[in-house]
């Protein structure tokens, strides 16, 4: 079964739709990046513009509902700007008194967010007139201590509704919405942004399980913002991997817009429809962008593509300057031409900007490199073009001994520095000395990297110090499971061992970081800077006490009261001067280790130390 090009342009259809009371007229966008550029003076309002022509459509063509296939915003944490042009363009355009031409049939607590016991268009005092079914993407992720995004926001504001999160880490559960329109009903399934390289081992464990409705001709419809192309063994969802009984499946993450393709394998349609505003100079970005159309009628369906009116002209050209001796002529030349060609891009649209972005790869060898001034080159077009300063990219040619083709180096963006991982960044930090003067004991490079991450990225503020306090405190309960009393090395030897035995789990550090932000909703404490499954002692809450600085150390045990009774090795975090964690510890108030890694206060200090530890 392949989709038939139908008379009208840019439409597909498995069957025929008739004009009905029973057809639903569902609008598909994702990928929005509100607040992309945002301080961009010049693209800073693109986002806004397109995502208020999107809502106007729905609006204007009557449609009744719009899915919204994740990323809606672009940075985790929207800013105020970015906040209030999104709840206002919703409000404009999404409220009102138009009655809903469809019920929900099943439980919506079963996929759906609720925070008032209703989803926004049955809640009798939010007057909904287009209501938006969104899950959340990996930009727009859930983070913190209560797992929170932007759009539970805005799901608790009544403006649109959320598919529920998936925050399990050993099964995920996904059931149907399903709504019904006359004799037409459609299952809608859910599922946010969820690490690629996880959810795949989840797939492949099958501990993703999808439940079929349980009424009867229902068209299902999977919305999901995964990697579909694939970008190592794991990272990346295959179509194979989803159910068969679904009917179309709408693929976000994915900028580049794809026509609908037909899984011969798992009898199902995939739809792409790409992003709404490009957020890098890439290929896929410069394709045409649309929102998408669908009617089901039955179990039959329609898809519409919508080409978007106020999207920015954008177009990419290579040019090689082998064997050329006027380089410079040449790429201006080039660039007057895509100057010229990008005026066909333009609608007509009052709204649409007028500046293009423009993004040429200039391909050369090492040698022709140093005579392209790229800065010079592009400063004369600062006034034509939306960006000037990352106009022209160099493609290097790789030198190798015994090179019998061309081979390219790409990414090696001009002026702009080379982009470096965070987790890298804090690895070699502390890789640096020789000594090991800055070697983790307790925690792990890939422990704190990943922290140091989140911190970066979504702002997390406690992220690290949490992360620091409950592993110590997991690793006191790993000594303390020992019946017997340990001396300095034989301390040191176990942390080793249990350090390793973390080390040696499947899992990243930063899926550990967030199952441990689910667990510490629940109050439990279950954070760690180990695997999935890293090895857990079970344990009763103590008295806490307090260390100088900003350490602090919750203290518990699973000794029973003759084992309390024995002296057991002590662990105590204290910052010291150079702002370096480390760890002291403390045998008994004779008996300090001497070792400067492990500690480099005074005598006195240490034994004041321990002396408060020992009155837990």
């Amino acid at each position: 079964m392949t989709f038939q090009l139908k008379s009208e342009p840019n439409t597909y259809a498995s069957e025929p739709i008739l004009d009905s009371e029973s057809v639903f007229n569902i609008l598909i966008t994702t990928d929005n990046h509100l607040g992309y550029s945002e301080k961009d003076p010049v693209r800073g309002n693109d986002s806004f513009i397109t995502f208020e022509e999107i809502l106007k459509e729905g609006k204007n063509s009557n449609y009744d509902f719009i899915l919204q296939c994740g990323d809606l915003f672009h940075e985790n944490k929207p800013s105020r700007r970015t906040m209030y042009n999104c709840i206002s363009a919703i409000r404009k355009y999404c409220f009102g008194s138009t009655a809903l031409k469809f019920e929900l049939l099943n439980d919506s607590a079963c996929n759906l967010s609720q925070e008032f016991g209703c989803v926004n268009f049955e809640d009798s005092n939010v007057k909904v007139g287009l209501p938006i079914l969104a899950i959340h993407g990996n930009h727009d992720d859930p983070s913190g201590v209560d797992n929170l995004c932007a759009m539970d926001e805005l799901s608790a504001a009544g403006l649109l509704t959320m598919f529920k999160k998936h925050d399990r880490l050993d099964k995920i559960e996904v059931s149907p919405v399903i709504l019904q329109k006359g004799s037409t009903k459609i299952g809608l399934y859910g599922l946010g942004a969820i690490r690629d390289q996880r959810l795949n081992r989840m797939f492949q464990e099958h501990r993703v399980i999808f439940r079929p409705p349980d009424v009867d001709k229902v068209f299902n419809i999977l919305i999901l913002h995964q990697n579909r192309v694939k970008h190592g063994e794991t990272n990346y969802i295959a179509e194979t991997m989803l159910p068969d009984f679904i009917d179309l499946v709408i693929w976000g993450h994915e900028h580049e817009a794809r026509r609908p393709e037909w899984n011969v394998v798992k009898n199902f349609f995939v739809l792409q429809p790409g992003s709404s505003v490009a957020t890098s100079l890439s290929p896929g970005e410069s394709v045409s962008k649309a929102v998408w159309s669908l009617q089901v009628n039955g179990l039959e369906h329609k898809l519409t593509s919508i080409p978007l009116q106020t999207v920015r002209p954008f177009l990419t050209m290579d040019i090689n300057l082998d064997g050329v001796m006027k380089y410079e002529a040449l790429i201006k030349k080039t660039i007057a031409e895509m100057l010229q060609k990008s005026k066909q891009l333009l609608t007509g649209s009052e709204a649409q900007p007028r500046k293009p972005l423009l993004r040429l790869r200039v391909q050369c060898s090492h040698d022709e490199e140093d005579r392209v001034n790229v800065l010079r080159i592009a400063r004369n077009y600062s006034d034509d073009v939306a960006n000037a300063i990352d106009l022209i990219l160099i493609q290097r040619k790789r030198i190798t001994e015994a090179a019998t083709k061309s081979e390219w180096d790409v990414n090696i963006e001009v002026p702009q520095n080379v982009e470096r991982r965070v987790e890298d960044i804090v690895q070699e930090y502390f890789a640096r000395e020789p000594d090991d003067s800055r070697k983790l004991i307790v925690l792990s490079e890939k422990g704190m990297g990943s922290a140091v991450k989140e911190f970066v990225d979504k702002e997390e503020r406690d992220i690290i110090s949490r992360l620091v306090e409950h592993q110590l405190k997991k690793t006191q309960d790993y000594l303390y499971t020992d019946n017997k009393e340990l001396n300095d090395s034989e301390i040191i030897s176990s942390i080793n061992d249990y350090r390793s035995q973390r080390s040696a789990q499947t899992s990243t550090e930063l899926e550990s970081l967030k199952m441990s932000q689910t667990s510490f909703r629940k109050r439990s404490s279950n954070f760690s800077d180990s695997e999935d499954n890293e090895p857990t002692v079970v344990s009763k809450p103590s008295k806490t006490t307090r260390g100088r600085g900003r350490g602090k150390v919750k203290r518990e045990s699973v000794l029973s009261e003759n084992k309390r009774k024995m002296k057991q090795p002590k662990l105590e975090f204290v910052p010291d001067d150079d702002d370096d964690d480390i760890i002291v510890c403390d045998s008994d108030p004779e008996s300090q280790l001497s070792n400067s890694r492990w500690s480099t206060q005074s005598s006195s200090s240490r034994t004041q130390r321990s002396t408060r530890s020992r009155k837990l």
